[in-house]
């Protein structure tokens, strides 16, 4: 598919592509400091879009860009990090501007980037491979928009089998056996109940909820907080079914477990600190956990917001039918278990949606229901969409 450069959707490109590079470059063995000026570059060009895009704003708008400056513009003073000033300005930007093209964008920019580097060389762990294909594929199905058809399965099925058995990397495995089936069963009105419950609904905060539940399991070899209450078969059970997970997720639940014991938490984060450790050479430590991960660095308040925010967006996803949407949502949620991938845009694009998700909800406006089936490649006039 051909993008169209027009004038009003350049800085748009230079913004998502800037992110793109970034991330793609921070993933390799050349990464150095001096490369988040290309984030910040992509974070100037989001500003003066948003500039752009409000000359008049409603009250409730302009309440929402005060809250989410002042809480990005805290955290880069905080902890010194763009990537929570990212996600605000992405979040910004796109209540006004096109996401859809937006992802036509990032695919195109994360497969020339990824394919760059993986033929140089330059990447600088496997892991990270599996991880990036798993989402081209997801940015894949966002570009097909429900509009699948038994040819691109094949092809998504073939690129998911193929990564999975040579790089070992879970994130693909779940593309395979949960993606594409529930992409599938999305097609069906039965799927689509399925897809609206409250369960998919909260998968955020539920996923967070079991992700700390199965790592205290595995870590004190008991049930956290009803331990004590329930039989002892019942919880050897769990603490057992806990163990297959760890092994599942190659020790995962026990590196979130040790990280919340070294470290702890706190409100507004901060606290990982490895260097404390002082691990030799033949020590590993990694937090993959995408929640521990937020809740240690970025603290319990931001963790919260964010699973908030997210719970809105894949509310927001069932009340416009995307349940195209829907299926990445659950995908970004189950992998946040095992890579941390939730403060970062370009992995965690669903947050592209945050701003529409806030102000719809916030402000209840209607939303026109749309029909995956009948998506138009055409940019869309946001002029005719009363609920941005």
């Amino acid at each position: 598919m051909s993008i169209k450069i027009k004038k009003q959707s350049a800085l748009m490109m230079i913004m998502v592509i800037g992110m793109c590079l970034y991330y793609a470059l921070k993933n390799s063995f050349i990464y150095l400091e001096i490369f988040k000026l290309l984030l910040l570059i992509a974070n100037l060009c989001g500003i003066v879009l948003i500039i752009g895009n409000h000359k008049k704003v409603s009250r409730t708008k302009l309440l929402l860009f005060v809250i989410l400056t002042a809480i990005s513009i805290y955290y880069f003073i905080l902890l010194n990090n763009y990537s929570v000033l990212t996600m605000i300005i992405s979040m910004l930007v796109f209540m006004e501007n096109d996401i859809d093209y937006a992802f036509d964008i990032m695919f195109w920019a994360n497969l020339v980037f990824d394919a760059g580097i993986a033929l140089l060389h330059l990447r600088a762990w496997d892991n990270t491979l599996g991880m990036q294909v798993g989402i081209l594929l997801l940015l894949y199905l966002c570009k097909k928009r429900g509009k699948l058809k038994l040819l691109h399965y094949v092809v998504v099925l073939l690129i998911a089998v193929v990564f999975s058995t040579f790089t070992g990397n879970k994130t693909v495995t779940v593309v395979l056996f949960l993606v594409l089936p529930i992409n599938f069963i999305s097609r069906y009105n039965w799927g689509q109940s399925i897809l609206k419950s409250w369960v998919i609904k909260l998968i955020f905060p539920i996923c967070c909820v079991l992700n700390y539940f199965f790592a205290e399991c595995v870590g004190n070899l008991s049930v956290p907080i009803i331990g004590n209450i329930i039989s002892p078969t019942w919880n050897n059970h769990v603490v057992a079914f806990a163990k297959v997970l760890d092994y599942l997720m190659s020790s995962r639940l026990i590196l979130t477990y040790q990280s919340l014991q070294y470290f702890g938490f706190s409100l507004f984060g901060g606290n990982i600190d490895v260097e404390s450790l002082n691990l030799d050479e033949h020590s590993y430590f990694y937090l993959d956990s995408g929640y521990a991960h937020i809740l240690q660095g970025w603290g319990l308040i931001f963790l919260l917001l964010l699973l908030i925010v997210m719970t809105l967006i894949m509310c927001y996803f069932i009340k416009i039918e995307r349940y195209d949407l829907v299926t990445i949502g659950i995908a970004i949620a189950l992998w946040a278990v095992n890579e941390p991938i939730l403060n970062i845009v370009c992995w965690n694009f669903a947050i592209l949606y945050g701003g529409r998700a806030i102000y719809y909800f916030f402000s209840r406006r209607k939303v026109i229901r749309h029909d995956s089936r009948k998506y138009s490649k055409k940019p869309i006039s946001f002029n005719n969409y009363p609920y941005i």
